[in-house]
């Protein structure tokens, strides 16, 4: 909760407005879920994968995908036009 809270204070020095601060503030959720969803992590895993690969794999995997398939948005997303790409 440090890391994400320490941020909190920093955008508040920029200025953001709103909207943004509420979506950045979705960053400090899963650490605010981890107590409902670390039991399960520690109960489920596969005695040949490990217990830690158990969930690390597929979790990366999963941010991987959401990373390929996002990347079509993120123009969209900052408001740059489709033509405009930063530094070039």
């Amino acid at each position: 909760a440090g890391a994400a809270a320490g941020t909190t204070t920093a955008t508040n020095l920029v200025r953001l407005q709103y909207d943004a601060q509420a979506i950045f503030a979705l960053c400090s959720w899963p650490f605010s879920l981890k107590l409902l969803w670390a039991p399960v992590v520690d109960a489920v895993y596969l005695k040949r994968f490990g217990r830690r690969k158990s969930w690390l794999v597929p979790v990366q995997a999963l941010a991987g995908a959401v990373m390929v398939l996002g990347s079509n948005y993120v123009e969209r997303q900052l408001g740059l036009g489709p033509g405009l790409i930063a530094g070039a």
